[in-house]
């Protein structure tokens, strides 16, 4: 009952005889009162009770016996952290730490896979580990009366988890995934943030299937709106894509139109001139060929001599056209 056991032992004065031991009167230095500091230890069920012991720090014998302590009640100490030995109890099914002072869990609580029950209620938590949903056989948690902003998503993973209570604390929201949580039948919120009232209504705080409901609903709208920023975002990126593709372009025809520039600056007269006198050949070629060709269609030839004169009309100009289309005829 406690690592203090006070063993008041009366001693009377005795003397030996080969018969046996054989007491006598009580006298002055007979009579002592010893104070002896017992080691906890688990009782025969497995179970250690170290309550209202003004405990500031696990004693570290607790940890010699990682195969047979199965409950384990800290409540109503000073205990301000749970120490990383706390991984060590690796049978534990129960755990008590409720009535603390405690400000951090030891993630190593992980380790404690077997764990069915976790009290931490009446504390200073701000903070519990997303490690705690290792414990996988959790049925449940009770979280009420700490400093909660928040609680970790992971809680949704825990597939034996039956009761969630999170009443008095600092919440401002609760993971939508709880909704999913088919095995969750006790779930309460009461005396949080008035954020999380305007999610879930002040009077339905304590009722779990209201509750779970509520929060299907906002996780129905949380996916559509991620599926709308998703969307958004994929429209930004191709936007922005097509804004760098034009500048690229433009980039590229400015640099052709520097390379024509540099080109024709280093081409010499000459080969201009030559290349003026080309063009001018190649179109005066294919306006005597246009002209030729609509004669030849347009009005059949009657001789050879007919369609030379036709030609020569062309390269002599206008004038010498007529003159010779007069002839022609």
């Amino acid at each position: 009952q406690g690592p203090r056991h006070i063993i008041v032992s009366i001693l009377r004065s005795t003397s030996y005889c080969r018969d046996g031991l054989q007491s006598s009167d009580l006298s002055e230095p007979a009579l002592a009162m010893e104070t002896e500091e017992m080691p906890p230890i688990p009782d025969e069920y497995g179970q250690l009770s170290l309550c209202f012991q003004e405990l500031q720090t696990i004693p570290s014998e607790v940890f010699s016996y990682p195969h047979s302590i199965l409950r384990l009640n800290l409540s109503h100490n000073n205990l301000t952290d749970l120490p990383r030995d706390i991984g060590t109890l690796i049978l534990l099914r129960d755990l008590d730490l409720s009535n603390n002072r405690l400000q951090r869990i030891d993630p190593s609580i992980a380790a404690c896979i077997r764990l069915r029950r976790l009290s931490l209620s009446n504390n200073e938590l701000a903070h519990v580990p997303s490690e705690v949903s290792s414990c996988a056989m959790l049925e449940e948690i009770d979280l009420t009366h700490n400093r909660l902003q928040e609680i970790p998503k992971s809680l949704a993973i825990l597939p034996a988890l039956s009761e969630l209570r999170l009443d008095n604390n600092d919440l401002a929201r609760l993971p939508t995934s709880l909704s999913l949580m088919p095995t969750l039948s006790v779930l309460t919120c009461t005396s949080n943030s008035s954020a999380l009232d305007s999610v879930i209504p002040t009077h339905i705080q304590s009722n779990s299937l209201m509750i779970k409901w509520c929060l299907g609903i906002v996780r129905g709208y949380n996916e559509k709106e991620e599926a709308a920023e998703t969307i958004c975002q994929e429209l930004h990126d191709q936007a922005a894509s097509a804004a760098n593709e034009q500048q690229r372009l433009l980039e590229e025809v400015s640099r052709l139109k520097n390379d024509v520039a540099t080109l024709q600056a280093e081409r010499p007269a000459q080969y201009l001139e030559r290349k003026r006198l080309f063009l001018a050949a190649k179109s005066r070629w294919s306006r005597r060929f246009n002209a030729v060709g609509g004669i030849l269609c347009c009005k059949p030839l009657r001789s050879k001599r007919s369609a030379r004169v036709s030609v020569a009309a062309i390269d002599n100009g206008d004038e010498g056209g007529s003159s010779g289309g007069s002839k022609g005829g």
